[in-house]
Parts: C-alpha cells; structure tokens; sequence
C-alpha cells in the first residue's frame, strides 16, 4: 500500500515536471532540485519532531520515576528501621509500573534495604550514576548497563536523599526496559522506517522494528552519533543503516536522562521523486511552456507546498508541546497523508497522556496542600477539570441505606443541574448500571466511551447529548478495602479515555482514596487526644471537672479573692452511702445515682455553674464571694435538690449526702487546704449525722508532725529499724513460763522511744500495718530458728492484721518463712481481734484452718470488747481465748467486771478452749483468775516486755 501511494506521488510530481518547457530547463532542474530539498527539510523536521515527541514522552515516563522517588525521599524512609524499609520499598515498587526493583542505600553506597532480598548489601559507588547523583545532589540516570545479579539490561535512577547539610542515603530504581519497548512497539511507521532509544554510548535500551539481541547492543554509527551528541542535544544527519537503505535519522535527547530517540526514515521515496521529476520534465519540454508552466506551479502547491507546510508547521506547534495541533489533511492516499496521520495519532495520545498526567501531578499537589476531606475532595474535582481540561468532575459517596442510594458530596465544571438530576444507586438496577454503580459493584474502574450510543448510559443520554458530553469514567474509591465510592470524569469528546490514561487516572484515585483515609485518621486522631484531653481534666461518669480542674479553677478563685479582698467559699458535698450502693446494686445503678446527683447539683440556681467530682463519693463547689451566711443557704438549697431519691430499675435510693465548708480566708489561703479542709468537715458531719458542717480547725489527722512520722515509720520499716520484746505468759497452776507474745518497739533515732499506741495506728490508717506485721511475723520466726537451735524454745504469739489474714498470699509466705529457718508452726501462735473476723467469715474460717493444719494455735485477742459473737467461737478452729486487760483490772473493784471474767472462763471451757488473761498486775488478780479457772496469765506482775536477749536469758537458759 505504501508502495502504490509513493507511485501516485511520483506519478504527479512527473506531471508537475513535465509542466517544465525546454527554455525553462535550468529552471526546471533548479526547481527540482529545490523540490527535493524541500521534501527533504519536511522529512527531516518531521522525523525530528517524532523523535522529540517519542523523547518527549519517555520523559514523562522518568518524571513520574523522579516523582515517586521524591515522594518517598521526602518520606523520611533514610530513618526506618531494616524490615519497615524493605515493606516499604517492595510497596513503592509495586506502585510504579516502570520500576523492577527499588533500593535504598546509605551515604557510603552500600544498600540497607530494598525490594528485592538478592541485592541486600551490595554497594553501588562503584557505579557511574551513584558518583554523579551523589556529586550533582540531583535526581540521575544510567546509561545502560547489566544488573550485577540477575544479569539483566536495565536502565537505573538514583535519587539523593538529603537534609541541608549532609547526605542521608540514596533511592536506587532499576527501571524495566520493556516500558519504552512499549511504547515504541505501539507506533505505525512507513515501510523500512525505524525508531530506536539508546543512551549517550550508543547502546540500544529499544528499537523497533525489533532484532535480535539488540539491547545492549551499540549501534554501528556509535562513534558519529556520540560525536553528534556531545555538541548538540537533537539534530539529523543521513546514514546508512545495517540493511543498507538509506535515511534521514533525527535524534532527541530524553529529558531528565541520557537516553536519545533516533527515528529514521527512508529516503528513496526523496530521491526517486528527484530522479523521475528530472526525467518527466525532460521530456515534457515541448508541451504548453505557460499552460504547464502554471499547472506546475498549482500542482507543486497543491500537491507538495501545502502538505509540507501543513505538516511542518503542525510539526513546530507540537514541538512547542501544543498537543491540541492537527495537521488538518483530507487527503490520505499519498505519503504526506501517512505521515500527516501518524503525526495526528502521536498528538491525540500526548494530549490524552499530558491531560492525565497534568491531572495527576496536580491532584498530588493538592494531596499535600489540603488536610480536610471536603476540602480535598472539592480541591480534586477542580483540578481535574481546570489543570485535566475535563468538562465536569464529581465525587459520589455510596450510603448503606436500602435504596443503595449514591450521594454526591462535590463537583466541579458546568452541569446545568445534570448532577441533581441522575438519581444514582449503586444496586443492579437501570440507575446502577451507569459508570458510578458499575464501579462501585466491581471495584473497577468503569468507561462509557461513547455516551450517545451506549445503552448503560439510557436513562441519562439526551440530557447528556444535550450538554455535550461524549464519554465518561468513574474510578472506585477504596479506603481501607472498602469502597466507598467514585470519582468520575466526563469528557466532551468520546473515546476519551484510552488505556494509559485510564491508568494514569486510577492512579490518581488511588492517592484520592489515600488523602481521605489520612484525613479521616486525622479526624480520629483530634478525637482521640481531646478525649485524652478531656479524660485528664473531666471525670468519666458524670463529665463534670475532676479533682485537678476543680483546684486549679479553685486556686484561681482564691487568687482573685484575694486581689479584690472578697471572701470565698469551698463546699464538699459527701454522700457517705455511696459504697454499699456500688456493692449493693452494682456498678450501673450507682453510677446512674451520681449522675442523677451531677445533674441536681448542676442545675441549683448562682451555685451549679461550678460543680466537680473530686472523688468516687465527692462532689465540690468553688463559691466566690460567698460568705458563711449565703454558705449555708446555699447547702439548704443542696440538701432541696437531694432530697427526692433517686429511681434505680424499681428500687428507689434515699441520698443521703453531708455538706462541708470551708472558708477564705479563715481556713487558708490555698486551694489544696480548703478543698481538703472542707472534705473533713463534710466527713465529720456525716459521722455526726449533720446535713451542713463547718471545718472547726486543726485535727490529728491534718497533724503536720503525724505526716511526717508516717514517711519516718515507711523508711523505718525498709531499713528494719523496728525490733521485738517479748512478755512472756504463765501457767496458772504451775507457775512456769508457758510461752510468749511478740510486741513491738521502735527506738526511734531523734524521738527516742515510741510506745506502739503512737504509730501501730498510724500504720492502719497508712496501710503500713501489713508491712509491719509481715516484719512481726518474720523477726519473730527468725528468733524462734535461734532458740530452737540452743536446744530450748517457747511458743511465741505474733498478732495479726485483718489485712495480713485476708491476704491471699499470706499462707504461702508463712509456710516460705517457717521452711526457710526450719521452725515448726507449733512454736508459732497466730492472734486475731474479733474485728478481724467478721468482715469475712468464710475467708477467716478457711485460713485458720489451714493454719491449724500447719500446727499453729489460734488465739482471739482482747476477747469481750469487741462483737463478742459466740458463733464464730463455734464454727472457727479457735484454741484459746485472751481476756482483755479492762476487765481484769477492774474485777477487784466491779463485781460486774468479775462476773463477766468468770463467765468467759466458764464458757470458754465448756467449748474447750484455754483462756489466757491479759494486764494482771497484782497477786490478788492472780489468785482471782486461779480460783476462777483461768489457764494462763500475762502482765506486770511476772514481767514487762522485754527485748529478745533478756528474754532469752532469763527463760530460755538453764
């Protein structure tokens, strides 16, 4: 077909020659040879101006390479751990087509992580590009050369990774070669024209038509085109290639790299038209000189002038990147309308390719610059269509409703209220079948190329003839693997969207999705830390201020009182029965009960403005202005609100509540001594059963001194600085010492000596007394192991704590601790206070008997003051009871007290057990308790305390 279309060609440049009279005949060969420069000039601007189209657009293909490697640069992955980096650039090279592997190296060259594990530790600065990237600081590529490892011909991109002062490391992508094959396989050429891409050796990355082995191959002319290229970036020149046919070959330099684009074509289609030209013309000298003279002329125009100029200045407008160019040939017979039409194609895919890719690169833009989701989706579709050239751009979002409703949340262009009018649904129904609700169905994108003729557009199409519309894609958006749904583009013309923009474009989707993922994870991001925010500053339950908000607005207050010299009041609302509704009905009811409380609290008229929770059973009220007179008022306005109960299920609550106050000025000058302050007035109250309490002053409890021996007792226990005395316990029958209970001392270095009323207290309101009574238990056990290995021990009682015997690992460290030093528990005497017993009996029942089973004997200390409840002496392995020192100093002058002694010691016995009285000081007491039955004595009268060596001396020796 090329053949007979140059024959048609050379057929009317004869006729035109033979236009040419004899007398014209220099004429006519100057005309010729004019003729033949000018199709000359034509072929070589037009092969150039392929070459730079085809350079052009390889460009691009780099650029986008350059792009994603500046994005991941940028990204910080220098400082990413090994197995993060390598994730990250096996993700990175997926995301680019051209890309087989991608790597990252340090500063030095050797590669920390990349794509591929083959090439884990290699070092690239023995590489051309490595050096001259890492010189140049700049986005670099190779010439083309052999992968080390896979032995593969590869071009490849280095990009600097660098802070302003020092480089970090490099990104290295091994470009696949088959994408510029691609790209040059999918042109039409004429006959024995060829394309080829090689680099500035000459080495051949592509070429079509294809050979053999050709990549990597240097071409023949490598020396003339080196020459050509080191002075020049595009040119032409004529060559005889490999198979001998002559052409014109145009060069262009690929953008960004040193990769070059040849195009040849033939040029016999040149010279014959000269040498048929020559011998027409010769031979039509004697025809109508001016008749022929004229239709030469009109010829040569209409025939030659116009299309070369057509397509030359076609030529320089897509040179200029006017991608919108078309040469405007009719005709398409003859080679110029070959030509004219592959330049025409060329120029239909850049337009289409630049559309996608200035969309593109523009919606990345807008990814960085825009952090709302609305925002950024209104960006986005005004970028498609001011930087794409797209008439109308909108983004649906799909609503799991019934209906599968579609709602557009933006747009762009001019619709004339198309938008409105669709009624979309992403079901399988007649309005599901468009672009949006194929794509949104398949996950794809989905393409109506022509949208007058396509029937899955019917029940939009003449409103979209109408307005113009010619085709249309709508790309899913997918965020975390849901779609959630489309951004579609409608174009004017059809067949708008051919495959690599369709690629493009989906990318572009891509990173949409991406940019609304990241906004919506900032959004939970912002929730998550004002709820963090809020949980530091408001209780959980009610939302009201907590502790630390109510003394820091407190601590205002006070500040602010005291500029204007105004009083101010602080009032803790107790509410004292708060636990046993938590244990009563559980978590759910009794926090609904303090948020019924929050709620009245809040609403009190002048005073709820400022109410907080300060703890589980406290709420607080900072009072400016407010003295104690209006204090008072308001607590009755307290006690009105609270005092309908509260309905829980189909129980109703009775709150009981006590209000404290304190006061600035008179009771401090702080907030943290008011609030607190108030907290033990409101508490005092509620012991005393009084609604309203005001703080009376100082309490032992806010002793400064106590604070301090409370700190001096914890340090005093870790360095175990406390001791034992033991006072020992008689027989009442025989008079012989039968054991001894262990109390304890603290020889305090700067008090001096402390007796244990002053700080065992102390230590059960710190929580301390577990800690000294484990250290009671386990100095007493050590002693015992001495005395029992000088052949001679008696069994010594050790009182424990209620905390201490419902502890669940106590058991277990007491049986450590008489393994450890080899003390038999017999020689271990275990007393409780009836206190102890009673908050959980079944708890107490379980551990004193496995006591018992370890052999230790069980005594209830200062037994008849406490509950004095017979039905544990029933149920519990109890071996002795301990008549309280009251009632034994008092039976010589109370026959009340005397009775009761006799009747413990009767009863005891008649339920087997001993009784061991305790404080007998006198011989008339011990003669009392013998005559009575008492078993064993303790008191003054045999010995006080005494340390450890006096009492091993004087009752474990001889």
């Amino acid at each position: 077909m090329f053949d007979n279309r140059l024959s048609a060609l050379s057929l009317r440049v004869l006729a035109m020659m033979a236009a040419l009279a004899a007398p014209f005949l220099v004429l006519a060969f100057y005309y010729v040879d004019a003729q033949r420069d000018a199709a000359l000039e034509a072929v070589r601007r037009e092969s150039l101006t392929l070459a730079k189209a085809i350079a052009h657009q390889q460009g691009i293909a780099l650029q986008q390479t350059k792009a994603q490697l500046t994005r991941l640069a940028e990204s910080h992955a220098a400082s990413e751990e090994h197995a993060a980096c390598s994730s990250r650039m096996q993700e990175m090279a997926q995301l680019g087509p051209h890309i087989l592997h991608l790597a990252l190296t340090g500063p030095d060259g050797e590669i920390r992580c990349a794509s591929s594990a083959q090439v884990a530790g290699a070092r690239l600065d023995d590489r051309d590009y490595f050096r001259q990237a890492q010189q140049s600081g700049r986005f670099t590529v190779s010439d083309v050369l052999q992968t080390r490892f896979s032995k593969i011909w590869t071009l490849v991109a280095a990009q600097p990774i660098a802070d302003s002062e020092r480089l970090e490391g490099m990104l290295i992508a091994s470009l696949d070669l088959n994408w510029a094959q691609s790209l040059l396989d999918s042109l039409h050429l004429p006959a024995d024209s060829i394309v080829s891409l090689s680099d500035a050796t000459g080495r051949i990355v592509a070429r079509t038509p294809r050979g053999d082995d050709l990549v990597g191959r240097e071409i023949l002319e490598a020396a003339s085109f080196r020459g050509a290229i080191a002075t020049a970036s595009e040119g032409w020149a004529t060559s005889a290639g490999l198979d001998g046919v002559a052409r014109v070959i145009a060069f262009a330099k690929v953008p960004e790299a040193n990769l070059y684009v040849r195009v040849g074509i033939p040029t016999a289609a040149i010279d014959t038209v000269e040498r048929r030209a020559q011998r027409d013309g010769l031979a039509a000298l004697g025809a109508a000189i001016l008749l022929s003279g004229l239709l030469a002329v009109f010829l040569s125009r209409r025939l030659l002038l116009r299309p070369v100029r057509q397509l030359t200045q076609a030529a320089q407008r897509l040179g200029e990147g006017d991608w919108t160019v078309r040469t405007g040939f009719t005709e398409r017979n003859h080679v110029m309308g070959l030509l004219a039409r592959k330049l025409d194609e060329l120029a239909a895919y850049g337009q289409s390719i630049t559309r996608a890719f200035r969309t593109l690169s523009a919606g990345n833009r807008t990814l960085l610059r825009e952090r709302g989701e609305q925002a950024l989706l209104d960006a986005m579709c005004r970028t498609a269509v001011e930087q794409g050239g797209y008439r109308v751009a909108f983004v649906n979002y799909l609503r799991h409703d019934e209906a599968k409703s579609v709602e557009t949340v933006a747009r762009y262009g001019h619709d004339g209220g198309f938008i409105d009018s669709l009624r979309l649904t992403w079901a399988d129904t007649a309005h599901g079948r468009g672009s949006v609700g194929t794509a949104i169905r398949t996950r794809r994108p989905s393409i109506i190329q022509r949208i007058a003729s396509d029937r899955r557009y019917g029940p939009w199409r003449n409103e979209a003839i109408r307005l113009g519309f010619g085709s249309v894609i709508s790309l899913p958006l997918i965020v975390e693997d849901a779609v959630i749904g489309t951004f579609t583009l409608i174009a004017s013309q059809e067949d708008a969207f051919d495959a690599p923009e369709v690629e493009l474009l989906d990318e572009m989707a891509a990173d949409l999705s991406f940019g609304i993922k990241i906004a919506r994870d900032a959004i939970r991001q912002r929730e998550a830390e004002e709820i963090a925010r809020r949980a530091l500053s408001h209780d959980a339950i009610t939302g009201l201020p907590n502790r630390a908000s109510f003394l820091r607005q407190t601590g205002e207050a006070v500040a602010a009182a005291a500029r204007r010299h105004e009083p101010l009041a602080v009032l803790i609302v107790h509410l004292p029965n708060l636990q046993e509704v938590y244990d009563g009905f559980g978590h759910d009811p009794a926090n609904k009960l303090v948020r019924e409380v929050a709620g009245r609290l809040v609403q009190l008229p002048g005073i709820g403005a400022g109410v907080a929770r300060l703890a589980v059973n406290q709420f607080g009220l900072c009072l400016p202005g407010m003295t104690a007179d209006s204090a008072a008022q308001a607590a009755r306005q307290i006690q009105t609100c609270l005092r309908e109960p509260v309905t829980v299920g189909v129980a109703q609550i009775d709150i009981t509540a006590s209000v404290g106050a304190a006061f600035y000025p008179g009771h401090g000058d702080e907030a943290e001594p008011l609030v607190r302050r108030a907290a033990i007035a409101a508490r005092d109250g509620a012991r005393k059963e009084a609604f309203y309490f005001v703080y009376s002053g100082a309490t032992e409890r806010e002793n400064p001194e106590r604070l301090a021996l409370a700190a001096e007792l914890r340090a005093a226990l870790d360095r175990r600085e406390l001791e034992l005395h033991f006072q020992p316990k008689f027989d009442l029958a025989t008079g012989a010492a039968c054991g001894a209970e262990a109390l304890i001392r603290w020889n305090h270095p700067s008090r001096g000596f402390l007796a244990p009323a002053r700080f065992v207290p102390l230590a059960e309101e710190t929580g301390l007394i577990r800690t000294m009574t484990g250290f009671v238990v386990d100095a007493a056990i050590r002693h015992q192991h001495g005395w029992v290995a000088g052949g001679r021990a008696l069994p010594v009682a050790v009182n424990l704590s209620a905390k201490n015997l419902y502890d669940p690992n106590f058991l277990d460290s007491f049986r450590a601790l008489l393994d450890t030093w080899g003390v038999p528990a017999s020689l271990v005497d275990i007393e409780l206070t009836e206190s102890a017993l009673v908050d959980d009996p079944d708890a107490a029942r379980r551990v004193l008997h496995r006591l018992r089973d370890m052999g230790s004997k069980i005594y209830i200390d200062d037994f008849g003051t406490g509950y004095s409840s017979l039905n544990y002496l029933v149920s519990l392995p109890v071996h002795a009871l301990k008549i309280d020192r009251s009632f034994v100093q008092q039976m010589q002058q109370s026959r009340e007290a005397a009775a009761v002694v006799a009747s413990v010691i009767t009863m005891a016995h008649h339920l087997g057990l001993r009784v061991v009285a305790e404080g007998v000081e006198t011989e008339a007491d011990r003669a009392m308790l013998a005559g009575l039955g008492c078993d064993e004595g303790q008191g003054y009268l045999w010995s006080k305390p005494l340390s450890a060596a006096d009492f091993e001396q004087r009752y474990l020796k001889g």
